[in-house]
């Protein structure tokens, strides 16, 4: 197990995130295109949730395309960690 050090505070901006199951359908919309050059990253938004729908970003070889819609080959959460100034992580939250 590695550990890491945080060198930087960070507070997620998605309380909600998307989490994605094996299986799950998707919609599928833009290709991320940004100055961090992330290729193959696809906005999702989830079939349903109760009543609520939830998208996030996507990295595409998790997603079997078919038009405008998707399967998730395999569980996925776009959760984001907060930390603090000088604390340490290490694999098991990564």
């Amino acid at each position: 197990m590695n550990d890491y050090i945080v060198i930087k505070k960070h507070r997620s901006n998605y309380p909600n995130p998307l989490t994605l199951i094996k299986g799950q359908s998707v919609i599928m919309g833009e290709k991320y295109e940004g100055p961090e050059n992330w290729e193959n990253w696809i906005f999702c938004t989830t079939q349903s949730e109760g009543n609520q729908k939830i998208s996030g970003w996507v990295p595409m070889q998790l997603l079997d395309t078919k038009g405008t819609e998707a399967i998730v080959l395999e569980d996925y959460t776009a959760r984001e960690l907060n930390a603090g100034n000088l604390q340490l992580a290490d694999d098991y939250f990564l």
